[in-house]
């Protein structure tokens, strides 16, 4: 998992963990069904693509699963 400026990627409610919760925040992101802040969003593109989707929600929800060690 890697930092960047406001915290670590993936941490989009800044708990300290990356998990389901921050997977839910993005998929009512990508609902239009809540706002993130600049810092938020800057955590929640997981998959770098310049986007916060569900692709970034998919993601998490893998690493939350151990499906996958890093984004």
């Amino acid at each position: 998992m890697n930092k960047d400026s406001t915290g670590v990627i993936g941490d989009v409610n800044f708990d300290g963990s990356v998990d389901i919760a921050d997977a839910l925040l993005i998929s009512r992101y990508d609902a239009a069904l809540t706002i993130l802040s600049e810092e938020e969003l800057a955590v929640a593109d997981v998959n770098q693509d310049g986007a916060v989707d569900i692709a970034d929600a998919l993601m998490i929800s893998r690493y939350d699963a151990k499906l996958i060690t890093e984004f």
